[in-house]
């Protein structure tokens, strides 16, 4: 399944891709869940240990992606071809509407906390002057 964040009062053009380096589905949800509880330092998703507890989908989280006014959509590694990007793509990773990179595996996996990757976040999609979204290239 795939997840979409509220789509109420977003920015119509805008859109951020979220890749977790996990596969979709029930049956591997629950072996994340079991891997995270057990060996959580060898789980290879940075970006889904930062976003998400074993209870689902972190508040911080989720308020700041509805602070943005920017749609929000999430896929797994197995959703990489139907997405439209080559399935050998290094992940995690966070695209832009245009499928242009924001932050890649490297960047994603420097981070330590909730807090640091909605800073890196924030630092690349914001005009820090104007305070504006900048995803557009155009």
């Amino acid at each position: 399944m795939v997840a979409k964040a509220d789509n109420k009062n977003k920015i119509s053009n805008q859109n951020l891709i979220f890749v977790y380096n996990a596969q979709s589905g029930g049956l591997n949800a629950v072996l994340d869940y079991v891997h995270k509880m057990v060996s959580p330092e060898t789980y290879d998703c940075n970006l889904c240990k930062l976003t998400y507890n074993n209870f689902g989908q972190i508040k911080k989280w989720n308020n700041f992606l509805n602070s943005l006014n920017i749609s929000a959509n999430y896929f797994y590694k197995d959703h990489l071809i139907q997405i439209g990007l080559d399935s050998d793509v290094d992940l995690p990773a966070i695209f832009l509407n245009d499928k242009n990179l924001l932050l890649g595996p490297r960047e994603i996996n420097r981070f330590k906390t909730l807090e640091e990757l909605i800073e890196g976040i924030r630092i690349k999609i914001y005009n820090q002057k104007t305070n504006k979204i900048i995803l557009n290239n155009k």
